[in-house]
């Protein structure tokens, strides 16, 4: 399923630089090294105690309609020519036809925590 939507996708719009390889890893693993970034940051400051991360893996079902309607808002999608959009659109929905009507699509949320030291 992923195969088919990254080639539409990069058929219809061969140099945008949304790379939806990333739908073929976790959803969490993209975002990893900027949440230790975050952490890292945090630490620097000498004000806050040990940052904890949270992330919380999720898959939802969603039907073609679902899924044309949100795709456009994802990245450099936002930023394509109308005509560019709708054929990157058509040819994803294609795919999600050809594979049933729907498609499970990997969420993740994440989150940096951390107090304020009582020794700052």
């Amino acid at each position: 399923m992923t195969d088919a939507l990254v080639e539409a996708h990069r058929r219809a719009a061969p140099d945008s630089p949304l790379d939806l390889g990333l739908l073929k890893a976790s959803a969490l693993d993209p975002s990893l090294p900027l949440f230790g970034r975050i952490a890292d940051g945090i630490r620097q400051t000498g004000s806050f105690n040990e940052p904890e991360q949270w992330h919380f893996a999720a898959e939802r079902a969603c039907t073609r309609e679902e899924w044309l309607d949100q795709f456009p808002t994802l990245g450099a999608l936002t930023r394509l020519p109308p005509d560019r959009l709708t054929e990157v659109l058509d040819r994803v929905g294609a795919v999600i036809d050809r594979l049933g009507g729907h498609i499970v699509v990997p969420y993740a949320t994440m989150a940096v925590t951390s107090t304020r030291s009582t020794t700052a």
